[in-house]
């Protein structure tokens, strides 16, 4: 009997130790993920993704690219590599992912971005920043959120800023409220 006892006490012990190392496991898990992410951001954040080009047969994507930066105001002397992202399709246009040298170069061309929606031809063209899954995943998320806030309240708009950085909500005054408080 007392070998039967110890043989059950000593796999309750090697299952509290395997239970003891599950959570470790786990935390190292959330740590690769961390990790991952880290890499992601880095791989993307030189990057822009430029929507909106109609793509033709034999197109010299880069030639595209320079003419738009050109348009835009945009040092033509930046160095970057262009190339669409996707399979081809007769229906719908693939976007082009710009690879810069440099952080600098890419938020060049982010700050004049604008410019593109008072251009005729361009309207339909949009720069927006190279995100990670998790990244487009958080922002989804807070613009949900904001129009959730806009509709439940009345005299209050909500927004989300710092799109880029570290993305927030951000409540902004209505012209109906601001003519009260005058």
């Amino acid at each position: 009997m007392k070998e039967a006892r110890n043989s059950k006490n000593i796999k309750t012990e090697e299952s509290a130790g395997i239970n003891r190392l599950v959570p470790t496991l786990y935390t190292t898990n959330q740590d690769n993920q961390v990790l991952k992410e880290i890499e992601d951001r880095n791989a993307h954040r030189r990057n822009v993704i430029i929507t909106g080009i109609e793509e033709k047969t034999e197109e010299d994507v880069m030639e595209t690219v320079t003419g738009l930066l050109e348009k835009i105001g945009s040092i033509t002397t930046m160095s970057f590599i262009t190339y669409r992202i996707g399979k081809a399709n007769v229906d719908k246009t693939r976007p082009i992912i710009v690879k810069f040298e440099n952080e600098i170069d890419k938020e060049h061309v982010l700050c004049k971005k604008w410019k593109l929606k008072n251009m005729t031809g361009c309207e339909k063209i949009f720069v927006r920043d190279d995100m990670t899954w998790k990244q487009r995943e958080t922002l989804t998320d807070l613009i949900r959120e904001a129009r959730e806030r806009t509709a439940e309240r009345e005299n209050e708009r909500w927004t989300v800023r710092g799109r880029r950085t570290q993305p927030y909500l951000m409540k902004i005054q209505q012209q109906q409220q601001r003519k009260h408080q005058k």
